[in-house]
């Protein structure tokens, strides 16, 4: 390969590019558009899972309240029995 030779693949890559570089820019454009929408889509879905989750806790530790209150309701129930029956005989133990 003689220096003309390199000379006419330099020039014929460079008018290709030229070419191309309009058609190239377009394509990143467009990834890059598609890129930031299914960033923002994501991050919505990330927004609306986040709220969901937030939603569930509240409601379990709603739950966990309930289930405290009423085990501290049957804990005491013997004892506000006797407070309100005084005469209530003691219950069989085995």
């Amino acid at each position: 390969m003689n220096k003309s030779d390199l000379q006419q693949i330099r020039t014929l890559i460079e008018e290709m590019f030229e070419k191309h570089l309009g058609a190239v820019h377009e394509e990143i454009s467009v990834l890059t558009k598609n890129t930031n929408d299914i960033s923002s889509e994501i991050a919505e879905l990330r927004r609306e899972m986040r709220d969901g989750f937030d939603a569930v806790t509240s409601k379990l530790a709603g739950i966990n309240n309930w289930i405290d209150d009423e085990s501290f309701a049957r804990k005491d129930l013997e004892h506000r029995l006797r407070r309100a029956l005084p005469d209530l005989p003691e219950a069989a133990r085995s």
